[in-house]
């Protein structure tokens, strides 16, 4: 089981949302270009304007807290089976000496 991936921060969903407006009204831009545009138009937005997205940063933030928390409980239960099976089939071998 893999481990979840950490959650995107408010200024990624932003990105996410907006970038494809910044490409149709500027096709000639770089991806340079189009990351300094979103680095500025992030910068001016007033928290008010943020909050949306710091929302869903939250709501990701939630989940992924629930979804390691299984996985660590996955992890740990996954770890004690196997410890049981290595005693289980330890057949104490190793207590005699060779010599």
């Amino acid at each position: 089981m893999e481990a979840p991936k950490r959650y995107p921060s408010a200024y990624l969903h932003f990105v996410k949302e907006k970038r494809q407006d910044i490409i149709r009204k500027h096709p000639e831009f770089k991806t340079t270009d189009i990351v300094k545009t979103l680095g500025t138009m992030w910068n001016n937005m007033s928290d008010d304007e943020k909050h949306v997205y710091v929302k869903l940063q939250e709501k990701d933030k939630q989940a992924y807290e629930k979804a390691i928390l299984l996985y660590n409980q996955s992890d740990i239960n996954a770890n004690i089976r196997m410890t049981n099976t290595h005693n289980r089939n330890d057949d104490d071998s190793d207590d005699y000496d060779a010599y």
